[in-house]
């Protein structure tokens, strides 16, 4: 999903804010991990009619989104497909969680073959 090995992703020119710990800037693989698993987090809780999450981390992943986008170039292909969608679904207003969905379950995604880098 990197151009670059994890090692060098650690170094502080990499770091963007995290979806999660708000505020903080972690290594980009992790910022990235952290933006991916809020959304599903998200979604979940959108499915269980709760909310604490979506209220919690909405902000802090469009903050996240917007930073690690600014690395994109770090990305192979495929990790910019995702890092894209991710960024598209959170500035989304309202949020789609259909879009969540669709993102998870449709063919379109499912058979998406991502090209070693």
């Amino acid at each position: 999903m990197f151009t670059l090995p994890p090692a060098d992703l650690e170094k502080d020119e990499y770091r963007a804010l995290s979806a999660v710990k708000i505020g903080q800037k972690r290594p980009l693989h992790a910022a990235f991990h952290a933006a991916a698993v809020a959304v599903p987090l998200m979604y979940m809780q959108h499915l269980r009619g709760v909310d604490t999450l979506i209220t919690k981390y909405t902000a802090s992943l469009r903050e996240a989104c917007e930073d690690i986008k600014l690395q994109r170039e770090y990305f192979t292909p495929y990790g910019q497909l995702l890092l894209d969608e991710m960024s598209a679904w959170a500035e989304d207003e309202p949020l789609n969680f259909e879009h969540v969905a669709r993102s998870i379950s449709s063919p379109e995604f499912a058979g998406y073959g991502p090209v070693a880098a």
